[in-house]
């Protein structure tokens, strides 16, 4: 019971641009998860190829899926307003972030939502393994397991980002962005 209070409280927020070559595998993986949140935004960009239909038809196979929604944008918002303008949708008050090419694993939101339980933090960053157009593992990480790196939030709020801060594979703390109005600052990490 616990879980499924906790999973109310989850929103995942996928965006995408311009991702027809990577869609459906990034949908594939938001469907595999092992952990149901209270909603899933998918919100295209105004892309100019298939990006949303290929979502969309992709969506429609799964019509018992409810808790998941593609939202088209009329207009281009960029990387910062598409992001903006999920976490204003969003109802839950946990906020993981994906991006619609990148192939979420199926227990991704299930342990971020317990490292932002347990560990009583509002701002956690995953790691990000690297693969080819066709999905072939490159053996490259967003930070490399052997290298010294700064992962340090006063770089975080300084810069706007660090070693580990790369905007896919982020959640956090709805009220933390919201009432900071961080989304809003041209230094948030949006810039990918």
């Amino acid at each position: 019971a616990s879980n499924a209070k906790e999973a109310r409280r989850v929103s995942i927020i996928c965006v995408t641009y311009q991702h027809e070559k990577f869609a459906l595998d990034a949908v594939g993986g938001l469907l595999q998860q092992t952990y149901l949140p209270f909603e899933m935004i998918i919100l295209d960009d105004a892309s100019a190829d298939a990006t949303a239909d290929i979502i969309a038809g992709e969506l429609a196979k799964h019509p018992h899926r409810t808790e998941i929604r593609l939202v088209r944008n009329e207009r281009n918002l960029g990387y910062p307003g598409n992001v903006v303008k999920g976490v204003e949708m969003a109802q839950g008050e946990l906020i993981l972030l994906a991006h619609g090419d990148d192939i979420m694993l199926p227990t991704w939101p299930e342990k971020m939502v317990k490292v932002l339980r347990d560990e009583k933090v509002s701002l956690v960053i995953t790691n990000a393994r690297f693969v080819d157009e066709n999905a072939v593992d490159l053996n490259r990480f967003r930070r490399p397991l052997d290298e010294p790196y700064d992962e340090s939030f006063e770089t975080l709020a300084r810069d706007g980002g660090n070693a580990l801060c790369g905007g896919s594979g982020m959640g956090f703390e709805r009220r933390f962005f919201v009432d900071l109005n961080w989304l809003r600052d041209e230094r948030a990490p949006f810039d990918i």
